[in-house]
């Protein structure tokens, strides 16, 4: 990728099985750009673990042109198929190392439910320590949030910071759920996300 005057960039990576993308998936990548000042928003599609497969679930090549659709009005987003295209089990540690070898400065954005999981997320230790993680709130204030961040920093050494953002209530089962109940998707999901799922006949 291009650097702005020979400088790295500041990369965030928001990763997900994106089933499908939606405006909460956005939302919290420009909240962590404007405020950690990122200079691009990685979207990392994710394969979908055979025990996490849901029966409605689209398919990858699906859920992967939706998530360049999702991306192409924005000129901070960029999509990575790196892990789609592996042929293997994908961890978020080895996916880590193989982007941080790079000498752009990387910033992994999850939300706080992995956050408080991450201590079983494979060879997490190795993982916590590759980069900075932003971590959304469910509150935008996130007093007991930023308090549980300051104690695991300190527990282990490592850079996790809080994204102040208001609670965005959009899950990709609702909007599979919508899909079926012949429901609006336009305070859902990006217009053009919504005529893909309908002209393609996705989650009914």
């Amino acid at each position: 990728m291009s650097k702005n005057n020979g400088d790295n960039m500041k990369i965030g990576i928001l990763g997900g099985t994106f089933d499908p993308i939606h405006l909460g998936h956005l939302k919290m990548a420009k909240c962590a750009k404007d405020e950690f000042n990122l200079d691009k928003i990685m979207l990392l599609p994710n394969p979908v673990p055979p025990h996490k497969a849901v029966s409605d679930g689209a398919k990858e090549e699906d859920r992967l042109n939706m998530v360049k659709l999702a991306a192409k009005d924005f000129s901070y987003f960029y999509v990575s198929e790196y892990e789609i295209n592996k042929k293997s089990v994908c961890y978020s540690v080895d996916t880590l190392s193989h982007f941080t070898k790079e000498s752009d400065e990387y910033y992994f954005i999850i939300g706080a439910d992995s956050f408080y999981a991450i201590e079983t997320w494979h060879d997490y230790r190795k993982l916590i320590s590759l980069c900075t993680f932003l971590v959304a709130s469910r509150d935008k204030k996130c007093e007991k949030l930023e308090d549980d961040l300051f104690k695991f920093n300190k527990k282990y050494g490592v850079d996790f910071r809080c994204i102040h953002m208001e609670e965005i209530d959009i899950s990709s089962t609702d909007i599979r759920n919508a899909v079926k109940n012949h429901k609006p998707l336009d305070k859902l999901v990006p217009e053009s996300v919504a005529k893909y799922i309908t002209e393609n006949g996705l989650y009914c």
